[in-house]
């Protein structure tokens, strides 16, 4: 680690003046000299002053993170790491298609004998939405449901005058699983998922669909389409391709495996320096061949994923061997 400590010898006079430094990493004390101020940092001029320099610089640069959650999420995620000094890139490469599965229809004239209706994305949400209204559902009718959600969602569902009725512990699929398991008496649950096209489909909803089906009986639903963006970004996949980013962003599996897709090169894909949202988006990353450098704890809201992101590039800072 480098421990940079400078004493002035002289009054500024606009040349150099010499100071003391001390890197503590090799242990040598050297003298160099100021021969640039900024609003944010020193440079030094004398022998071996090269890689210092470039560690200062380091420390000062704004860190470009490229974000690839759907339009649905990026927008929420860009405010916070934007608040956070980041530069961030928007590259959604999933996109969602909300579509009337006729399968609704017969869901809704049955919709009272669910004990819970989970709706696990701000995408099953916007579907189950847009259905009940194609069909009329009254809103004293949805008032009386019971709906389980992820985290933050909740609020989102309130938006449309819905409440999520299930307490998690932890914000994630399986959290809402273990939630659902406490409760005696759980007979019929009903799941609205994605429909993935193209892609392959990661493990989370098929895990979380057989879990449900241990302590109930499950209908599942596809809510909306999931695939490849078919118009990506072009400039910033190019960016990706010459890695002229420092991290990229990614809150699912889907985005894993969509922007797999669109690179079309497993050697570059593996080469990715990539931060995961929280475990089971980590879990993907691993089964793709990625090795995260960042994995979030606080999963529960975008300021604690962007938390992460600061306290991995502030080690960065301090410890060029990091």
């Amino acid at each position: 680690m480098f421990c940079i400590r400078a004493k002035r010898k002289g009054p500024f006079t606009g040349g150099f003046f010499p100071i003391s430094v001390i890197l503590s990493q090799k242990g040598v004390k050297t003298i160099f000299y100021i021969y640039g101020l900024s609003q944010r940092c020193v440079f030094l001029r004398g022998k071996g002053s090269e890689n210092v320099n470039k560690f200062i610089v380091s420390m000062n640069k704004k860190r470009r993170i490229i974000v690839t959650a759907p339009k649905i999420y990026n927008k929420k995620l860009k405010t916070v790491l934007t608040g956070n000094n980041f530069e961030v890139l928007q590259s959604p490469v999933i996109e969602t298609i909300l579509f009337d599965n006729p399968v609704f229809k017969v869901f809704f004239e049955e919709i009272h004998t669910f004990d819970y209706i989970i709706l696990p994305s701000r995408n099953a949400i916007r579907s189950f939405v847009q259905q009940a209204k194609k069909y009329k559902l009254s809103k004293n009718v949805l008032q009386t449901l019971n709906f389980a959600v992820i985290g933050k969602d909740a609020e989102f569902l309130s938006r449309f005058e819905l409440t999520s009725k299930l307490k998690t512990e932890e914000t994630s699929t399986v959290g809402i699983f273990r939630a659902l398991k406490k409760i005696k008496s759980m007979n019929k649950l009903a799941v609205l998922t994605p429909r993935v096209e193209i892609i392959n489909e990661p493990d989370i909803i098929p895990d979380f669909i057989k879990r449900l089906n241990s302590i109930a009986e499950v209908t599942q639903i596809d809510a909306y389409i999931t695939r490849p963006n078919k118009n990506p970004k072009l400039k910033i996949l190019q960016k990706i391709k010459k890695s002229d980013y420092d991290l990229i962003a990614f809150t699912s599996g889907g985005e894993i495996e969509a922007l797999k897709y669109l690179l079309n090169n497993e050697t570059l894909f593996s080469q990715l320096k990539v931060a995961c949202f929280g475990p089971y988006t980590a879990s993907s990353a691993l089964q793709s061949g990625l090795k995260p450098k960042i994995t979030g704890t606080d999963f529960s809201s975008f300021e604690g994923f962007a938390d992460a992101l600061k306290s991995y590039f502030r080690k960065q800072e301090t410890d060029p061997n990091f």
